[in-house]
């Protein structure tokens, strides 16, 4: 009966524009734009996962929900993915 509930970056985010891939969905986040309102996060290593990397990922979960939520900050998009599951 648990429930399960994740905010993940996915491969909109406009920190992809400023990453080299180190792994499977791992990415590591270079010097980023002048003002990007995350350059606190510059040399990290992040994961960014599509849709289709969620829904395989969670397949067996039920009742999943794959929710997106995208902000817009001065040009620069903070993209998610909000997951929502359970296991019977």
């Amino acid at each position: 009966g648990g429930k399960f509930f994740c905010v993940t970056r996915n491969d909109g985010d406009g920190r992809l524009l400023y990453a080299s891939p180190v792994g499977r969905c791992t990415w590591h986040i270079n010097v980023l734009e002048s003002g990007a309102p995350s350059n606190m996060e510059e040399a990290m290593d992040m994961l960014f996962f599509s849709r289709e990397e969620i829904e395989e990922m969670f397949s067996s979960f039920t009742n999943l929900c794959i929710d997106r939520m995208t902000y817009i900050h001065e040009g620069f998009a903070d993209d998610d993915w909000v997951v929502t599951a359970s296991k019977p």
